[in-house]
């Protein structure tokens, strides 16, 4: 268990224990001339204790509901850049394998063509052949990448001569919500936001006009 499941869990006991600590606060003032008598005795600390325990976890609860929407968008953004660094890595890996294969990348689709990459020492971490915002588990090392242990579409029959500006690997569909990363042909990296994304598949800089709604994000 990672750091991020850990916050999530005790993002999920926060929540859940909101309006259960809620309802007990409520019944105690309720009933407080009942528990008078251990305001007034020697069980008076814990009462009081109880009381200050569920206002702090209300307090907290309601703070957590509050800020976790820009937690969310903070961790979405977070794995599409890491999402568009792997593509990186991806590229180059395309770069060296076309120096040593006459300027040509792998002529095979799909996974088939990525493992081309992986098998011959090029980028042999598997875990750069998943989306991080995907719940695909990679291949563990040293074994053959297949459909089922990638998240991006690779495309073959290109080259880096290759004049247009063709998407050669690209997203999966459900990799991210609205969003989507594509490589092409030439080396060059970028995001795109909104539902049409893939529109962008071919000559992005052709489309830039129609789609103001794009945010466009360059790889380095």
């Amino acid at each position: 268990m990672d750091a991020e499941d850990i916050a999530i869990l005790i993002y999920g006991i926060l929540i859940l224990s909101f309006p259960v600590s809620l309802f007990l606060c409520i019944l105690y003032l309720a009933k407080y001339d009942k528990l008078k008598k251990y305001q007034e005795g020697k069980y008076r600390w814990l009462a009081n204790l109880i009381l200050i325990g569920f206002m702090i976890i209300i307090l907290f609860s309601g703070l957590v509901f509050f800020i976790s929407p820009s937690l969310s968008a903070s961790r979405s953004k977070a794995r599409e850049v890491s999402c568009r660094s792997n593509l990186k890595q991806i590229s180059l890996a395309l770069e060296m394998y076309s120096k040593d294969y006459y300027g040509f990348y792998p002529p095979l689709n799909g996974a088939s063509g990525l493992e081309m990459l992986r098998s011959g020492g090029y980028l042999e971490g598997t875990r750069f052949y998943t989306c991080p915002n995907s719940e695909r588990c990679p291949a563990k090392n040293g074994e053959c990448l297949t459909e089922n242990t990638v998240d991006y579409v690779y495309l073959a029959g290109y080259s880096p001569t290759d004049k247009k500006r063709t998407a050669i690997v690209y997203d999966r569909d459900k990799n991210h919500k609205k969003y989507g990363n594509i490589l092409y042909s030439d080396g060059h990296v970028a995001g795109f936001r909104g539902m049409n994304w893939k529109d962008c598949l071919i000559n992005p800089s052709a489309l830039k006009e129609q789609y103001q709604y794009l945010d466009v994000t360059v790889a380095p």
